[in-house]
């Protein structure tokens, strides 16, 4: 997954969103990985563009980078819960 994030950060060739990137790259692939489906990353990853492209740049400033933080970290937030719930049912297997 580490490596499939740092693949997708790079692709977007931006500096700025690089990490960004890498960290919802990561969480597209876990879905795919728990889902079996890469549909669902397609969804979200059409979603994160709409929100990024159109939502974001008519709030002010500050607005917009307090609720991409709260994103961010929401998304990694699910993302350490899906890791879990996959390792945990590995584990029982």
């Amino acid at each position: 997954m580490l490596t499939s994030g740092i693949l997708f950060g790079i692709m977007h060739m931006n500096v700025e969103q690089f990490l960004y990137s890498m960290f919802v790259g990561i969480i597209f692939g876990m879905v795919v990985v728990r889902t079996g489906k890469v549909r669902y990353a397609i969804y979200m990853h059409i979603m994160t563009s709409l929100f990024g492209a159109v939502i974001l740049p008519g709030l002010p400033m500050n607005r917009a980078v307090i609720i991409v933080i709260v994103l961010v970290l929401g998304e990694m937030v699910s993302a350490g819960v899906e890791i879990g719930k996959y390792y945990k049912q590995k584990v029982r297997r």
